[in-house]
């Protein structure tokens, strides 16, 4: 954790009243616990996951706290450095991002101050196909820790993976799984995330509920399965299903923020809950450190098609009229629309939900 980070504010509201979810519950298939995930997964999709009540907990949250140290030096790498090794969102989604980009649902016209590195689960595993990626000598260097991070994340969301499958989804053992093995090429990595503070203290605080906080990362609801994020300061906020406002999602010591992508909303035929989010200018007197996130996402291996599993015939034609498509042709189009218009709707032909965030 950042030694200088000042608290995070006590009164801040609203807040999102997220579950806890112990991770040794959910090894040992307490049924108790697993009742309580799928509530979750099927109202808003967000949740606390406690990694200190296991040893892959545990052994998790080290290496997390690890990789900031990583994160801080790779951001502050010479930009000339970082630009030279910016994805293009039409051919890749694994390098750096710069910060700068107008979120059109900001009434400001603010430009969003989130860096990305995307660091590819395949590059760091040399995944038998994968296309190598340039990354900086800072990064690779600490490419044994990322891969301890990757196996490490990778075998918690397969966990929730086989608890939705089973109970959601009602589908045969492994089948959910089989689609997100880690040895196949996939759109997974790691995201290390950097914004700076603010120094006019533009972040809403604990005594200004109204105020529209500046934009890190524009509104979205993520591509993949499922997704683990690392946080040290405030500014995470989720849109209520009930009211439409933004909550705010306090930072656990010793958690992780669990949440859904729109890929298992496919995968269920919308059964659960991809919720919407977005990221901020953080809270209270936050606002003036800079941010670091780290974060893993699960997603679908390239070749898999996002189809509805629930159904007991499976046509990758499409039913209905709708047509199925492979999750990295389905991932790449996503991310390419989302880069060129941060928050555009645009209907998804079998949940209804907003693909676009």
């Amino acid at each position: 954790m950042p030694s200088i980070l000042p608290p995070y504010p006590e009164h801040l509201s609203p807040e999102a009243p997220l579950t806890r979810i112990s991770l040794s519950s959910l090894l040992a298939h307490d049924h108790t616990i697993e009742a309580a995930l799928i509530s979750i997964c099927q109202s808003h999709g967000f949740f606390y996951l406690d990694l200190t009540t296991h040893p892959q907990g545990q052994h998790l949250l080290t290496t997390a706290s690890t990789l900031l140290t990583l994160a801080e030096t790779a951001f502050r790498l010479p930009q000339p450095t970082k630009d030279a090794l910016t994805f293009d969102r039409t051919d890749s989604l694994f390098g750096y991002k710069a910060g700068g980009k107008i979120a059109q649902t900001d009434p400001h016209r603010r430009q969003d101050r989130a860096e990305f590195w995307n660091v590819s689960k395949d590059d760091l595993l040399a995944n038998r196909g994968c296309r190598a990626v340039a990354y900086p000598d800072a990064i690779w260097a600490r490419k044994t820790e990322l891969r301890t991070f990757v196996e490490t994340a990778h075998a918690v969301g397969m966990r929730v993976l086989e608890v939705l499958a089973r109970r959601v989804l009602g589908v045969e053992a492994g089948v959910l799984e089989a689609r997100h093995r880690i040895g196949e090429l996939s759109g997974d990595h790691v995201r290390m995330t950097w914004a700076p503070g603010e120094e006019e203290g533009v972040g809403a605080g604990a005594e200004d509920e109204e105020a529209e906080p500046r934009p890190t990362t524009a509104p979205h609801t993520d591509f993949g399965s499922v997704t683990l994020l690392f946080n040290w300061a405030g500014g995470l906020q989720i849109e209520s299903q009930e009211s439409k406002k933004w909550e705010w999602v306090r930072p656990l010591l010793g958690h992780a923020i669990c949440n859904l992508g729109d890929a298992m909303v496919e995968f269920s035929g919308g059964r659960v809950m991809s919720g919407k989010h977005r990221v901020v200018a953080a809270p209270g007197e936050q606002v003036k450190s800079e941010r670091y996130s780290l974060v893993y996402f699960v997603r679908p291996e390239d070749e898999v098609y996002l189809e509805d599993l629930t159904q007991s015939t499976v046509n990758k034609s499409g039913t209905n009229g709708v047509e199925y498509v492979k999750a990295k042709d389905w991932i790449m189009k996503r991310a390419e629309l989302l880069g060129n218009e941060m928050d555009k709707p645009m209907e998804s032909k079998k949940s209804g939900q907003s693909p676009f965030g």
